[in-house]
C-alpha cells in the first residue's frame, strides 16, 4: 500500500468520525451542538484541503495523528469525560499503525501528553487559584507523608 493510499484511507477515517461526533453531542445533555457542527465542518474542510495539497507526502500522516487526537479530545469533551469515550484514543492509535512509522505514533503520544499537561495546569490555576502548578504537588506529597507517617510533623 502506497503512502497515497494510506493517506486517502486515513482521510476517510477522519471524515467518517465527524457525524459520530455530532451524534455524540446530540445524545449528551449539553447545548453545544451548533459549536460541534461548526468544528466538524472546519475539520472536514481543512482535512480535505490539506489532503489535496499533501496527499503524497509523509507530512499528511503527521497531520492525521494530531487530528485523531483532536477528535478524541472532542469526543471526550462532548460526552463530558465519559470513560468509554477514552477508548477512542486507543482505537485511533491502532489506526495509525497503517503508516508503519514510529514517528507518527510518537507525535500522537506527545500530543496527548501535552494536552493532559496543559489541562492540568489550567485546571489547577483555575480551580485552586494557584499560579504555580508545582505547589499542588508539594501539598499532595505533604499529605501523603502525613498519612504514611502520622508521627512526623511536616
Amino acid at each position: 500500500m502506497s503512502i497515497l493510499e494510506r493517506n486517502r484511507l486515513m482521510m476517510l477515517v477522519v471524515l467518517i468520525q465527524l457525524p459520530f461526533l455530532i451524534l455524540a453531542d446530540l445524545t449528551s445533555l449539553s447545548s453545544s451542538v451548533s459549536q460541534t457542527i461548526l468544528v466538524s465542518l472546519i475539520i472536514a474542510v481543512v482535512t480535505v484541503l490539506f489532503y489535496n495539497y499533501k496527499k503524497s507526502s509523509q507530512q499528511y500522516s503527521y497531520y492525521i495523528a494530531v487530528m485523531l487526537v483532536t477528535l478524541s479530545a472532542l469526543m471526550i469533551q462532548v460526552r463530558m469525560g465519559q470513560i468509554e469515550m477514552h477508548f477512542h484514543i486507543f482505537v485511533s492509535m491502532a489506526f495509525l499503525t497503517i503508516y508503519r512509522n514510529w514517528k507518527v505514533i510518537m507525535l500522537f503520544t506527545i500530543t496527548i501528553a501535552s494536552h493532559h499537561l496543559a489541562m492540568f495546569c489550567l485546571y489547577v490555576e483555575h480551580s485552586l487559584n494557584l499560579r504555580d502548578p508545582s505547589s499542588i504537588m508539594l501539598e499532595i506529597s505533604d499529605e501523603t507523608a502525613r498519612f504514611q507517617h502520622p508521627h512526623l510533623s511536616i
